[in-house]
């Protein structure tokens, strides 16, 4: 479809008048014409259907609808599973198809297996003037070659997307068709499962695609893909989602120079760290960006070396502006102890800091994941930067995120979880997603956490499933005083009772931000936090934000004059941010 903006036209709504008897009493009310919208209006509607289903849908409406419908100007997007059961519906999607070839922009297919007959029925050829987008979903071996040896033939053909679904093993043929595509700039192939292997020699006589983005999902030699590459000297994005084998006689293939490329993610599993240094010494190119991930079955603990990175990233890309690194560790079982990453994570030497890095971490069921990457804004540092002054240097800027909450029998295999994250990074930061955590859990967790300076929350349960254990009640009573969570941010309060929660659990807490108060006064619950502030439990706090979809200027308005008659602020700031209240004090 046009990629050019349409101007939505509401001035070109019709309202008429009418008169409706309801207890006697005459009610006007006006009325909106779908016939009044813009066809720019509908084009834009157009563009979130299936072309299939808004052909058949508007088409015998009217005459209008059929000239938009019709139109040239109009290009369709189509989506379409075959069901070998359906085949009513496969006819009526070929007459679809034949009718109306030169209006098709986009195809996404999705063809089951053994279906020869709709195989040779189905064919994408030249008639396809203005395709330009195609996706072969969960395609089968038998059927891909057939698809594919007319697509050379297609006069705007930009993007490809293969997916097959069996153990084909030579995709050498696949290749050299894609190769052949004039005016290819994106493709990506998925192989879902067994191993695989090219023949592809690299290119004579100047054998070049055009591809300047590609996506290779299946496993394959180094060599292999080194010959892959070399056809596409005009590539600028590269995304190897497997792991790639390395060849004895890699070190004797001369270098490839990719120039434009300046884009490279890749995943690892089996790859030494010096291996992995020789296809980045081979590929010869100018990257901005590096993104890798390492897999839960790799051994070599050179990919957690902050000095190994620096080396290569200094001699090897000196042009490198973004870099970031995922480890994984397998942690087995709920039940057992994560065994993989036995050495902390530094990435904190002054090479680092300058590039603003730190370390995130995710405890999930089966795995903890520790990714490295550029710092950024933190939630208390969000749009009121004029308001509170929150920088936290780069010694306090890593983050664990807890995605795994267990069931109560579970708690303490959480706990050591998190304590074997303590030996990999210090943690200053906590986000905890989970609807209703039990706050004898949370107790747990931030007893073991003794250093945070945030937390962020998505909702309290107060008292269920059960009541506090002496174990939760001690700790509360040790946190209480030696608390430093300055920044405290819930998403959804079910009850006023959660803040007076957190503000006893929370000690130094600066700053309160709150999303959602659910069927509560917000008044009532600015008066009740703001009559503590005399009291120990808040004599820190000197912000507090929250969410309210209705605000308006004459709300705020309304909030100063219950705080001014009420005397409940002397020396305050309260402003609105679009749906955010701030009120600060001193």
């Amino acid at each position: 479809m046009n990629q050019i903006k349409r101007e939505l036209r509401f001035n070109r709504f019709y309202y008429k008048t009418i008169t409706v008897a309801r207890d006697k009493v005459d009610t006007d009310v006006q009325t909106t014409s779908i016939e009044n919208l813009s066809n720019e209006m509908f084009y834009e509607i157009f563009d979130y259907l299936d072309g299939c289903d808004v052909y058949y849908a508007f088409l015998n409406l009217n005459e209008r609808f059929q000239q938009l419908v019709k139109s040239s100007s109009y290009l369709l997007k189509i989506k379409f599973h075959f069901r070998l059961s359906k085949k009513q519906h496969m006819n009526k999607w070929k007459q679809f198809i034949l009718l109306n070839k030169q209006q098709i922009f986009s195809i996404y297919v999705c063809l089951p297996f053994r279906m020869n007959q709709l195989c040779a029925e189905f064919t994408i050829n030249s008639t396809f003037s203005r395709l330009e987008s195609l996706v072969l979903q969960k395609i089968h071996s038998d059927q891909i070659m057939s698809l594919l040896i007319e697509l050379p033939c297609l006069p705007r053909l930009f993007s490809l997307t293969i997916d097959l679904s069996d153990h084909l093993e030579d995709l050498t043929n696949i290749y050299r068709i894609v190769f052949t595509l004039p005016l290819l700039k994106y493709f990506k192939f998925t192989k879902r499962c067994g191993d695989t292997s090219t023949s592809l020699s690299p290119p004579i006589h100047k054998q070049f695609s055009t591809i300047e983005y590609m996506d290779i999902h299946h496993f394959c030699t180094f060599e292999q893909l080194s010959n892959i590459i070399s056809y596409t000297p005009q590539l600028r994005r590269l995304n190897l989602l497997h792991t790639y084998k390395i060849d004895p006689s890699y070190e004797t293939i001369l270098p490839l120079t990719l120039s434009n490329l300046t884009y490279l993610r890749i995943c690892i599993s089996s790859l030494f760290f010096d291996e992995f240094k020789i296809f980045i010494r081979r590929i010869d190119s100018k990257l901005k960006v590096l993104c890798v991930t390492i897999g839960m079955n790799c051994e070599d603990s050179s990919y957690r070396d902050d000095d190994q990175w620096k080396e290569l990233i200094i001699k090897y890309l000196p042009h490198l502006e973004k870099f970031s690194l995922e480890l994984n560790e397998d942690t087995d079982d709920y039940y057992s102890p994560p065994v993989c990453i036995d050495e902390p994570i530094q990435f904190n030497s002054p090479f680092w800091i300058e590039r603003q890095m730190r370390v995130n971490i995710t405890i999930d069921y089966e795995f903890n994941k520790y990714l490295i990457q550029p710092l950024k804004k933190r939630w208390y540092e969000d749009t009121q930067d004029k308001i509170i002054n929150s920088f936290t240097g780069h010694s306090q800027s890593n983050r664990l995120i807890l995605h795994d909450i267990p069931y109560n029998k579970s708690y303490e295999v959480l706990i050591d979880k998190i304590y074997h994250v303590l030996f990999i990074s210090q943690i200053y930061h906590v986000e905890i997603p989970y609807d209703k955590i039990f706050i004898g859990l949370l107790i747990q967790i931030l007893g073991a956490l003794p250093q945070l300076i945030s937390l962020k929350l998505h909702s309290l349960s107060i008292n269920k499933p059960r009541k506090l254990s002496s174990k939760e009640i001690d700790i509360l009573s040790s946190i209480k005083n030696t608390s430093q969570i300055k920044y405290v941010y819930l998403r959804k309060m079910i009850k006023i009772e959660d803040i007076d929660f957190l503000m006893r659990l929370c000690s130094s807490m600066v700053y309160l931000k709150i999303d959602y108060a659910n069927k509560i006064n917000v008044e009532i619950f600015v008066r009740n936090i703001l009559e503590k502030i005399d009291c120990k439990l808040t004599e820190r706090l000197r912000l507090l934000c929250f969410h309210i979809p209705t605000v308006d200027d004459e709300m705020v308005k309304k909030f100063e004059k219950m705080i001014n008659s009420e005397k409940l602020l002397v020396n305050y700031t309260i402003q609105r941010d679009y749906e955010h209240i701030y009120l600060q004090w001193k």
